[in-house]
């Protein structure tokens, strides 16, 4: 089987999109909350699932850059930062409010 060609998926995402949006805005008085909302967890939970089972890994940002910036900045120091400054306020408040992937990591626990 040969594979696609990059561009044509490109072209065809906005189309399935904008076919989608058509559908909703034609029936959209059919339409009900609970089962629209628990149609869109479904798919961002089978997304997950798929990134999981197939091994992608998230941005390394989130793990070595933002700890840093947010920490330098509770430390008293503006980072040298390509992010803006909200950004960074963010990254701050991560790591202040502590735990997950904003913790320094140390060789003991």
């Amino acid at each position: 089987m040969a594979s696609t060609p990059g561009w044509i998926w490109l072209l065809l995402q906005p189309l399935v999109a904008a076919t989608a949006l058509g559908l909703a805005w034609r029936y959209q008085w059919h339409l009900r909350l609970v089962p629209v909302v628990l149609l869109a967890l479904a798919y961002h939970v089978a997304v997950a699932s798929v990134h999981q089972a197939i091994g992608i890994r998230g941005d390394q940002d989130v793990s070595s850059v933002y700890p840093n910036v947010g920490n330098s900045l509770l430390h008293g120091s503006y980072p040298g930062s390509e992010y803006p400054v909200g950004a960074v306020l963010l990254f701050a408040l991560e790591a202040l409010l502590g735990g997950g992937s904003t913790r320094p990591r140390t060789g003991s626990r």
